[in-house]
């Protein structure tokens, strides 16, 4: 009988090894187009964010054709103009006679090709979140239970626990979670830290004014001092950070000038007016970033934490005697109250203030946020939030 010589044919092992190396090729490729992280899904991604852009460029486009000289909506005509665009829609209803933009309505939604936008009073137009499904449905209000606890879930976002303070029906178009507790402390007034040497319009080093300039600077700069603590709290799953009550939409750092003045003789005698920005009862047009905030820490039963914290809005008191201007920060009882600013006296003299409280960012998630791991949105099982 003649012998098979050797290396001739296929041996049983070489076969073996040749399936487990296809098997192997075959798993990285079934990988790499499903899951989260496939290549089909950011295909998806990528397509999704295209169009979005490009319906927001559509609406952007007609938007500015309608802002006259002083930077306001024309409403006519930016009316008469969304009609002509194919398939759009206003707060998910046709446009119509009956339903167009208007001063009142805005912020209003709208939806063109299946995304939707979100339009302020100041014409700036901003992609509702395109969350999936899992995140929507876990990170998601109950204004109706009972508790705390029931209201809004709890969060791990960077190794700290956080609450969510808007879900994707809330108003915004987006999902914002705000920390449970204060995870710094930021000091305003005429101790602020972040204060220059020296600055325009201001005289930091006269004797007699040394608090009163230094208190002022800080409490017209205090929006900023505050937006600019919340970056701390920046990662990759989060597209934008802010202090609470500061305006979650175009406007993070205020934009207000040194306007304020009252009628007192003392105010224009000592020259008093227009060195202060005016009083808030929000940083924004319409009524939103500092009353819709604070109403919903109190709908969510938690305003109210163990230590004082800021909220971005200023706060003026004037009569015959004084004019005193100050920054709002909620007390450890949950009330609002007021500090370092500074006091302008019907004498010609001059104080300031200084006060260190606790701060809690806001943190608005990126679309592509996603939930790990098996939490239950309770404190001692947060869902835990990655990309």
């Amino acid at each position: 009988m003649k012998k098979v010589k050797d290396g001739k044919g296929i041996t049983l092992i070489a076969l073996v090894i040749t399936i487990i190396v296809l098997l192997i090729m075959a798993g990285v490729v079934i990988t790499s187009l499903s899951g989260e992280n496939s290549i089909m899904n950011r295909a998806t991604l990528s397509r999704d964010e295209t169009e979005d852009a490009r319906g927001r460029e559509i609406l952007a486009m007609e938007i500015m054709t309608c802002i006259d000289d002083k930077g306001n909506l024309n409403y006519d005509m930016l009316n008469e103009r969304i009609k002509k665009i194919p398939g759009l829609k206003l707060n998910d209803n046709t446009i119509s006679e009956s339903n167009l933009i208007s001063k009142e309505s805005l912020p209003a939604k709208l939806s063109l090709n299946g995304y939707s936008y979100r339009l302020d009073i100041n014409g700036y137009i901003e992609s509702y979140k395109r969350y999936d499904k899992k995140v929507r449905e876990k990170l998601k209000l109950n204004l109706t239970a009972s508790s705390s606890e029931e209201k809004t879930p709890y969060v791990m976002y960077n190794g700290e626990l956080y609450r969510v303070l808007y879900d994707i029906d809330s108003g915004y178009g987006w999902i914002e979670i705000i920390s449970d507790n204060s995870l710094s402390t930021v000091k305003l007034g005429y101790n602020d830290p972040t204060r220059p040497t020296t600055a325009p319009g201001y005289e930091f080093n006269v004797a007699n004014k040394l608090f009163h300039e230094r208190a002022r600077w800080s409490y017209n700069n205090a929006f900023e001092t505050l937006n600019n603590e919340a970056q701390k709290y920046f990662t990759h799953i989060a597209d934008r950070a802010r202090c609470v009550g500061s305006d979650p939409v175009s406007k993070i750092i205020d934009e207000k000038k040194l306007s304020y003045r009252n009628d007192f003789p003392y105010m224009e005698q000592y020259g008093f007016n227009n060195k202060i920005k005016s009083g808030d009862t929000n940083d924004a047009p319409q009524p939103f970033p500092f009353t819709k905030d604070i109403n919903q820490l109190d709908k969510l039963g938690i305003k109210k934490i163990d230590t004082a914290y800021w909220i971005a809005a200023r706060y003026i008191y004037a009569d015959s005697n004084s004019t005193l201007f100050e920054i709002r920060y909620i007390t450890d009882n949950g009330l609002i109250g007021g500090e370092a600013g500074g006091t302008m006296k019907n004498d010609g003299t001059v104080y300031g203030g200084t006060k260190e409280v606790g701060f809690r960012p806001v943190i608005r998630l990126k679309a592509n946020v996603k939930i790990r791991g098996n939490g239950d949105g309770t404190k001692t099982n947060p869902y835990v939030l990655s990309n």
